[in-house]
């Protein structure tokens, strides 16, 4: 898996002060479990084990393992909603 990191990303990275993003999956659901990704800043606080590490750049990214792709790459990048930013990632594929 390729990691590339937006100049957005890494200005927003930086400005929170932080070397490290955790690209997690949130599960929801009851009957029919449904996982969405989400980025944070940091290290995983728990179940680290369940990570895969890159350095990428000057960043330690922490993935989720086994994640479907779209291709070999995804993208962090920033989004903006209703004036606020974070991090988000692209090339995940959603069944």
């Amino acid at each position: 898996m390729w990691i590339e990191i937006s100049d957005k990303a890494k200005a927003f990275i930086n400005k929170k002060k932080a070397k490290s993003v955790t690209v997690g999956l949130i599960i929801a659901g009851c009957c029919v479990e449904i996982g969405e990704p989400n980025v944070t800043i940091g290290k995983p606080q728990k179940d680290i084990d369940k990570y895969n590490y890159f350095e990428v750049e000057e960043f330690d990214v922490y993935f989720f393992k086994n994640p479907s792709l779209k291709d070999n790459k995804v993208l962090i990048d920033t989004h903006k909603f209703l004036g606020m930013e974070s991090l988000t990632v692209k090339g995940l594929k959603y069944f």
